[in-house]
């Protein structure tokens, strides 16, 4: 099997926390009679720049990973996650452990990412 990239891995996380916002995916406006030069190929939202057009999102650094904790803590099933994280540490405090989550590029997102997979919606 394959493994996952690091954006196969935010896509789905993002795609599993919230499905009511989209992944975008850019692409040329062609039309003679655009207002913009891209548009989302999935929700047609448009956007004029390059620069200013975000693929979804980015977890896997350092505001990313804090953005995610504070999206997962916000979850119901929070308890049951933190519980899951538990039983992944060593002799650490939790709290150790959750800064080295946090600080440790894509270890928080590999740990929801595997949560997903057990836990979808």
């Amino acid at each position: 099997m394959d493994r996952m990239t690091t954006e196969q891995m935010n896509k789905e996380v993002w795609l599993w926390l919230d499905k009511t916002n989209c992944w975008h995916e850019w692409i040329p406006n062609e039309s003679p009679f655009a207002r913009v030069g891209y548009y989302c190929k999935h929700c047609a939202e448009g956007a004029d720049y390059p620069d200013n057009m975000v693929d979804g999102v980015c977890f896997d650094d350092d505001a990313g990973a804090v953005q995610l904790l504070r999206l997962m803590m916000g979850r119901e099933d929070w308890d049951r996650f933190h519980d899951y994280l538990m039983a992944k540490w060593d002799s650490e405090t939790f709290l150790t452990y959750l800064a080295k989550l946090i600080t440790t590029p894509g270890k928080l997102l590999k740990a929801v990412h595997e949560w997903s997979k057990e836990h979808p919606k």
